[in-house]
């Protein structure tokens, strides 16, 4: 498996038990995902909203990591958790914060990882619908792992091309909108973002220049978004951009800086 790229180790652990035991380890997959520090998770959850859904639920999302074999950190509170589960719980917290109660929301989320952020999201709030948005075999291995557990909301896999003009009530992107070229980001925009109620991008810069990615400042301007700072900064030019909240006051700008 030395020569594998992320995508094989997508489809080799959809074909092989194996494999999909312990995806959430392997080198090749590592590199793109599930790299997340035990330093960088134990900040995540420092900066959980005391009174949030994510930190009254840890115990319930830390059953994504029963699936994968991921590297875990004991807390404290004598709860074994991965530190991207811990991510995923920021991101959720952030989501409460802006946004409110997701109950009863449309969610189109693009770049879906192996649907941790789903899984966990589904597990606080009572989502009626997700759409995952991704690569064949990454949506092979998001529904394999999610099928392992009991969601409530409807499940939906789409590749770009799949995927149908229509208004969501979120839209999500973590690290993965931002890594597309110029021309597959535009498609993602008529179909998802400028339709979204609302919307949640966490902003990275990391694309070779023949790209042509979007800039934050288009994106902001485009979308009528907000420019908030990744709390905790993970690259120098990192955001997170925000639109379609009433709730991007100064005070919570910060993200969770004030605690």
């Amino acid at each position: 498996s030395g020569d594998w790229d992320y995508l094989d180790v997508c489809r080799m652990a959809i074909l092989d038990p194996e494999v999909f035991a312990g995806f959430r380890r392997n080198p090749s997959y590592t590199t793109i995902l599930e790299h997340v520090s035990e330093e960088l998770g134990r900040e995540y959850l420092r900066l959980l909203s005391p009174t949030g859904r994510a930190i009254k639920n840890m115990t319930e999302a830390s059953k994504n990591d029963s699936i994968g074999n991921p590297v875990t950190i004991n807390l404290d509170s004598g709860l074994t958790i991965s530190p991207s589960t811990l991510r995923y719980l920021k991101v959720a917290d952030d989501l409460e914060r802006l946004f409110g109660s997701l109950d009863g929301a449309d969610v189109v989320e693009i770049g879906v990882g192996y649907g941790g952020q789903c899984r966990i999201l589904d597990s606080l709030f009572k989502i009626k619908s997700y759409t995952l948005v991704d690569l064949k075999p990454v949506l092979g291995l998001a529904g394999q792992f999610l099928d392992n557990f009991p969601l409530r909301c409807t499940v939906r896999y789409l590749t770009m091309n799949e995927l149908s003009p229509q208004p969501y009530d979120l839209a999500l992107s973590n690290y993965a909108y931002t890594e597309l070229s110029r021309e597959v980001q535009e498609v993602y925009f008529v179909k998802a973002l400028e339709q979204s109620r609302s919307g949640y991008i966490t902003y990275n810069e990391i694309c070779p220049p023949e790209f042509q990615s979007l800039s934050s400042d288009e994106l902001c301007q485009r979308l009528r978004a907000s420019r908030l700072p990744e709390v905790p900064l993970t690259h120098p030019k990192n955001c997170v951009i925000v639109f379609g909240s009433d709730q991007v006051r100064p005070d919570l700008v910060a993200m969770g800086a004030n605690q």
